[in-house]
């Protein structure tokens, strides 16, 4: 029996997810995964640094406060950074006053999703991820099944 070719489908976005809190990880990987998403993790801003140049995220999602290097930090160093300012930074915090907010869009970020995340606060934050940027060589595509 012969099957007719099967087309490639589009690359996966990827989202690098960091959060001191691994339970917050495994929620949100469990929740982007779900919608298509491929995941690459990371527990504190060091690790976060290294993870966006090596896995080339087209999203992070960053948490605001981790012990040594705060969300704050974190997306300031990736913004300086050429081989990561023009990923885009979603900070994800508890806090919502408006000096936080101020602060991290200073610092670099794009959005804020506020915790606790739910799928639909974790869907509208990532619905353009990758769509929209050329970073790594390569340009992403958003969902694999494109929605």
């Amino acid at each position: 029996m012969n099957l007719p070719p099967v087309a490639p489908t589009a690359p996966v976005a990827t989202i690098l997810v960091v959060d001191d809190e691994e339970r917050n990880v495994k929620l949100l990987e469990v929740l982007l995964q779900a919608e298509g998403y491929a995941t690459v993790s990371a527990l504190n801003g060091r690790e976060a640094l290294a993870a966006a140049v090596s896995a080339c995220p087209d999203l992070i999602l960053l948490d605001i406060m981790m012990p040594d290097m705060d969300g704050f930090e974190t997306v300031a160093q990736l913004k300086a950074d050429p081989r990561t300012r023009q990923v885009p930074v979603i900070m994800v915090t508890a806090l919502d006053d408006r000096d936080t907010k101020q602060r991290a869009l200073l610092a670099g970020a794009e959005e804020f999703l506020s915790k606790p995340i739910t799928r639909t606060g974790a869907w509208r934050a990532t619905a353009g991820a990758g769509g929209h940027r050329l970073h790594c060589g390569r340009q992403g595509a958003g969902p694999v099944d494109g929605g």
